[in-house]
């Protein structure tokens, strides 16, 4: 038999019942398994659960909806079990929701998970002595196999290091970056054709804290940027984002900052807080400056506008008359810019 570990990780389901804590994606002879480690919350032994789990493709069409009980026995107060019950997955599952958690009644004590359809028809199961030999070994590769680049959606997070970085896993291609070590020392690139490293496309509050290191970060292809997300960074000379959101303050207390590259349709109120140093903004098919955008950047000497006609509010900007405006699209001059 032939396994291989996809991922491993913390979830964060809790209900009354039982938390959700621990899980393990395992491939063996091309067939895909989860293994699911949950605790009871009750003050009263239980004897099994059942959820409803469902699958989704790599386009998150659901693709598989079924009834999972698993027996434990009994459960005491605050002991683990499930940990030896694996479930098969389809193998073109890209992402799985579990929800519907239950007890199921005290008179069932068989030690295996079974999955039902929707007609109860038995579809499969395995037997507590076979699985105890097979998370032994599901063990021991999780020591000596590298991890996949592949993370699968829950009910709660999955939370994933990869070397300096920390992320959030919702699916295969939804991610959050959420921390990056402050001793990281080079440049942070996510979503980059070359030299990328990781595939995040939102970035929490906080992610990029007090990294007095880097010297440049470049998001492209983002969903969101939170406000806090790049902060407190010393010695951050360069910023380009490109993102279909960006939050108020989500650049903050960066004092180094020169050049600010921005690929988004709107800019909120106070987009770079307390950044007074930078020089030049780069702006990309932005549709609208909202007021106090970059009202604190007072030493702002040059703006190059790149695309359509942008919205620039009486208030975007300081002192409008010590900046140069230089448009690609050369219809646009200044006159007609900032009325």
């Amino acid at each position: 038999m032939s396994k291989q570990v996809i991922v491993t990780g913390n979830l964060n389901i809790r209900t009354k019942l039982v938390t959700a804590s621990k899980c393990v994606i395992y491939t063996e002879d091309n067939e895909k398994f989860v293994l699911i480690e949950f605790t009871n919350n009750q003050q009263d032994p239980i004897s099994g659960i059942s959820y409803t789990l469902t699958q989704k493709d790599e386009n998150g069409k659901v693709i598989d909806t079924s009834v999972v009980e698993l027996f434990c026995g009994t459960a005491k107060s605050g002991e683990s079990f499930g940990k030896r019950n694996p479930v098969k997955l389809r193998n073109d599952c890209a992402s799985i929701e579990i929800t519907h958690i239950k007890q199921l009644s005290k008179n069932k004590k068989k030690s295996q998970a079974q999955v039902i359809d929707s007609s109860n028809k038995f579809i499969s199961y395995a037997q507590t002595s076979f699985l105890t030999i097979m998370v032994a070994t599901a063990l021991i590769l999780l020591l000596f196999l590298p991890m996949y680049q592949q993370f699968i959606i829950w009910g709660g997070d999955v939370t994933a290091t990869e070397g300096s970085f920390t992320y959030e896993q919702y699916s295969v291609s939804h991610s959050k970056l959420v921390r990056v070590d402050p001793q990281f020392d080079d440049d942070i690139s996510l979503n980059t054709v070359n030299g990328q490293q990781g595939n995040a496309n939102m970035v929490a509050a906080g992610a990029i804290s007090g990294c007095n290191r880097v010297g440049r970060v470049n998001l492209y292809k983002m969903k969101n940027i939170e406000a806090g997300a790049i902060e407190n960074c010393s010695r951050l000379q360069t910023i380009d984002i490109e993102s279909k959101k960006i939050e108020s303050r989500a650049i903050r207390n960066c004092p180094s900052l020169t050049d600010l590259y921005l690929e988004v349709k709107t800019i909120p109120e106070s987009v770079a807080a307390n950044c007074p140093y930078i020089l030049t903004l780069y702006l990309y098919n932005v549709t609208t400056i909202e007021d106090y955008a970059f009202y604190d950047c007072t030493n702002i000497s040059t703006v190059r506008i790149y695309g359509k006609k942008p919205k620039i509010k009486s208030t975007s900007f300081k002192d409008r008359g010590n900046i140069s405006f230089f448009f690609e699209d050369s219809s646009i001059n200044s006159d007609s810019l900032l009325g």
